[in-house]
């Protein structure tokens, strides 16, 4: 009865512990993923989130162009302030060229006045010494000195007559003197009113041409009247693909 109950205890046992490693062995083996049920609905296929996709792919290009049309626009920009600044630039060297021959005209203008005034007075001086030598002329003819001697009471009129003659020759050396120097006088004179009266004519056109051009440049500056055009037909939105 004894042996029964220990060889019963015992089967019990094994089996007891086979059925634990059975629980182990199963609880450490993968579970098999389930299987997945397949839909027989047709898949809807959207472009938009293919171009959406695609967008990312195009932007490099786009942002090249972009910045290529910036810089033109740019330079543009640049090139037409320094146009604006080339013509400024040019129309203040007009005017300051202006004013520098105004006042140059000015001066030549005075300068001609006093050259007029003094020319006169030089021909003046040198009709008066001709008309000094013409006189001295008709009195060294021996009638005339005789005349002259005549008027003075003397008992050596040879005497008288030769000191006459030689006044009128020292006269006359000095009269021709003079007016050869008048005569220089004159011609540094009249050359240089006619440069100066050049100079006045040449400055004077210089100016008359530079307020012809003012009005022209302003004409030229103005903007043209700009005409309606007509408004460029829109672009048709591209259609969308479903």
């Amino acid at each position: 009865m004894n042996g029964n109950f220990w060889v019963m205890l015992a089967l019990a046992c094994v089996i007891a512990a086979s059925a634990g490693h059975d629980v182990a062995a199963q609880q450490r083996r993968p579970a098999a993923p389930a299987p997945t049920k397949q839909s027989d609905e047709p898949r809807l296929i959207s472009t938009a989130e293919d171009e959406a996709n695609a967008a990312p792919r195009r932007a490099p290009s786009a942002n090249k162009e972009e910045e290529v049309e910036d810089l033109q626009r740019t330079v543009r920009r640049l090139s037409s302030q320094v146009n604006m600044l080339a013509a400024e630039l040019k129309e203040l060297k007009t005017q300051q060229r202006t004013l520098v021959d105004l006042e140059r005209l000015s001066r030549a203008e005075q300068r001609a006045d006093n050259l007029r005034a003094q020319l006169a007075d030089v021909q003046s001086r040198e009709a008066d010494t001709r008309a000094r030598l013409e006189q001295l002329e008709y009195e060294s003819d021996p009638a005339g000195i005789e005349r002259r001697a005549a008027l003075i009471g003397t008992t050596r009129p040879e005497e008288v007559r030769e000191q006459i003659r030689r006044q009128i020759e020292s006269e006359r050396g000095r009269l021709r003197a003079q007016l050869d120097l008048l005569v220089g006088q004159r011609q540094r004179l009249e050359a240089s009113l006619a440069r100066t009266e050049s100079e006045i004519e040449r400055l004077r056109a210089r100016l008359d041409e530079a307020e012809t051009e003012e009005p022209l440049k302003e004409e030229n500056a103005m903007p043209p009247e700009r005409t309606p055009s007509a408004a460029p037909p829109s672009a048709a939105s591209p259609e969308r693909i479903p």
